[in-house]
């Protein structure tokens, strides 16, 4: 696992070159009266009232002093460092494989990006330790039972 000072460099490194960062920092260093609601991208962002600055304008963004990007205290990830963290939260002798919602949640707890949810949930679902070894929660499908058959031709065709 990396530990969080190398991953943060790797963050800080991967923004430099993220379409997505580039989008919402021009957006945030904008008038807040001459700017779109959302950045560019966003998709739809949770509406909490508890992240918002005091008149709202921020929309749960804050850029720190090291040029790192978060919304809702997390830690904006770009796309090229998804995977490492994906990795290490679902992959690792740590985590053990957890589904899909323990995943998302473990993940969530410092980071964020746009549509986080899809993207965990396509590389679970996609995980081939997962597929071999968890069992299906599926309701078993019973005994096959042999038709009957008719005594006279053509009496039932199938």
């Amino acid at each position: 696992m990396l530990p969080h000072k190398q991953l943060d460099n790797a963050i800080r490194k991967a923004n430099k070159t993220d379409k997505y960062f580039a989008n919402v920092l021009k957006w945030y260093y904008q008038s807040p009266t001459s700017r779109p609601k959302y950045p560019v991208d966003s998709g739809t962002l949770r509406k909490s009232e508890e992240t918002l600055d005091f008149d709202g304008t921020d929309m749960g963004f804050f850029v720190d002093d090291n040029g790192m990007l978060f919304y809702e205290d997390r830690i904006y990830v770009p796309e090229s460092v998804r995977l490492t963290i994906l990795t290490h939260r679902h992959d690792s002798v740590v985590a053990g494989h957890p589904g899909i919602r323990k995943t998302r949640e473990l993940i969530e707890r410092d980071y964020w990006w746009p549509k986080i949810a899809s993207t965990v949930e396509q590389y679970v679902l996609e995980c081939d330790v997962c597929q071999q070894t968890k069992s299906s929660k599926r309701k078993y499908s019973g005994l096959l039972h042999p038709l009957p058959v008719s005594s006279k031709r053509w009496t039932s065709v199938a």
